[in-house]
């Protein structure tokens, strides 16, 4: 079954890849063709997906995106932009998600819990901070179940209807995600 990412602008992707567990696109869009976020942010030929919108990274680039990859902690871009933001680059740049740090994600991503992994039924889910929505993923980012809900530090989730693979659990607590796979048997 095939879903939409998103509602969004119509994007023209020539690359994508994962990063600090969310998609970035690359592509042909741009403020040529105004191509803008439901917040009315422009996003200049790279984006990423927050699991609710798309989102511009900083000012983006100045012409198109071919190809994206993660090296070191850092995303690195290849395409024909001369320009990153404010700074001249030559034609590859690297970019680094300052928002949330690793060690950041590291801490939560300890101690956030599901269990049992691997799970038949249901997962019970233990974390130290309310998580307020959650969504199921295949391992190629097809979103599987998605659900908004009260703050919880403890709550389960029904697996039985999902086949028996590999998936990955997210977990939204105020601006952050942690995601941790597991698998259904």
């Amino acid at each position: 079954m095939w879903t939409p990412v998103g509602s969004g602008p119509s994007l023209s992707p020539t690359s994508l890849t994962i990063y600090r567990n969310q998609i970035y696109v690359g592509g042909y869009f741009s403020w040529i063709n105004n191509i803008i976020n439901s917040s009315g942010d422009t996003l200049n030929f790279i984006c990423r997906w927050d699991g609710n919108d798309w989102q511009p990274l900083g000012k983006g680039l100045n012409c198109s995106v071919q190809a994206l990859s993660v090296f070191n902690n850092d995303l690195i871009v290849g395409g024909c932009f001369t320009m990153a933001g404010d700074s001249v680059v030559n034609l590859v740049a690297a970019y680094t998600d300052t928002t949330t740090s690793v060690q950041e994600l590291n801490t939560v991503k300890q101690e956030i819990t599901i269990t049992p992994n691997p799970t038949k039924n249901s997962i019970a889910v233990t974390s130290p901070v309310a998580v307020t929505a959650y969504r199921i993923t295949s391992p190629t980012g097809q979103i599987i179940k998605k659900q908004n809900q009260k703050p919880l530090k403890e709550f389960s989730v029904d697996t039985s209807a999902l086949p028996n693979g590999l998936y990955i659990f997210t977990a939204t607590m105020g601006k952050q995600l942690v995601s941790i796979k597991f698998t259904k048997e």
